[in-house]
């Protein structure tokens, strides 16, 4: 069976500081030749954005990989590194994924 994909999440806050991490990581797939699960979508709305944590919608890792999910986010003001959130494809032996989207637009 292939990996299941990363589903979704959606954040609408006046403050939001991520110091851990937030995750639609699609899951590896299990068989042979199975694919892997594609990243989901992660939607976030807030005034300000800051921490050092991470936001990834990462597609899934084994032989064939998952293509990256789509984040979005917008903000009135960003304070956390733009290399913190990614939206990549997952590492396959047969199979690379390919990247997804990260779109950023300030408010």
């Amino acid at each position: 069976p292939g990996g299941n994909g990363g589903g979704r999440v959606d954040i609408q806050a006046q403050a939001l500081i991520v110091d851990g991490l937030i995750s639609a990581d699609g899951a590896p797939g299990t068989g042979y030749q199975s694919g892997s699960g594609s990243g989901g979508a992660i939607h976030i709305d807030a005034s300000s954005l800051s921490g050092t944590g991470t936001i990834r919608a990462n597609g899934g890792a084994r032989e064939v990989g998952g293509g990256g999910g789509r984040i979005a986010v917008y903000y009135n003001s960003l304070g956390m590194p733009i290399g913190q959130i990614a939206a990549h494809g997952g590492a396959g032996s047969s199979a690379q994924g390919q990247a997804g989207t990260v779109h950023l637009e300030q408010k």
